[in-house]
């Protein structure tokens, strides 16, 4: 019975060292079938679906910010401009204010244009921003607004697409107001 045992052991080793099944069924091959490349297929779709608007949604709103960004520094150089104007009685400009601010990011005074007198264009990466200029009176110093205001406080940004259409003005979150 001993020897049995060592012929039975020694049998099924073989097997299995040879890659044979000892239920005799065919072994699978190896690869995807259709059905797994097909969900892959939908499910890369459902997410590019998501994510391309939200990446486009963002990057307005980085533009957006920029234009801010922007306001809030032709807004600063008018503070210390006024100041000067008030001490010295140096008059200043709209061209003097654009010249006279400190940019970053690659934004210089190339990517302005006053193409009227209360109104400033403001160029960057495709998009045209236009600012209202609101002229200094007196002792009140000059402003620059983008856009206007909103009624939630916030700046709005009309973006000009050339084609005469503003494309409606959109507020500090994004959404849409005209």
């Amino acid at each position: 019975m001993n020897t049995e045992l060592k012929k039975l052991r020694c049998s099924l080793k073989k097997t299995i060292y040879q890659g044979k099944k000892l239920s005799g069924s065919r072994s699978r091959e190896n690869g995807f079938t259709l059905i797994e490349l097909i969900m892959v297929v939908v499910i890369i779709s459902i997410l590019s679906v998501i994510a391309i608007p939200m990446y486009t949604g963002l990057s307005l709103a980085a533009k957006d910010k920029v234009a801010s960004g922007v306001c809030g520094a032709l807004n600063s150089s008018i503070m210390s401009m006024h100041g000067n104007y008030l001490m010295n009685q140096v008059p200043y400009s709209v061209n003097d204010i654009i010249g006279n601010t400190i940019f970053t990011g690659g934004i210089t005074t190339a990517n302005f244009t006053v193409p009227a007198a209360n109104e400033i264009n403001f160029n960057y990466k495709g998009e045209t921003y236009v600012l209202n200029y609101i002229p200094q009176n007196g002792d009140s110093a000059a402003n620059i607004e983008c856009g206007g205001s909103s009624d939630d406080g916030g700046d709005d940004i009309v973006v000009d697409d050339g084609g005469g259409n503003d494309g409606g003005s959109k507020d500090k979150d994004g959404g849409s107001k005209g």
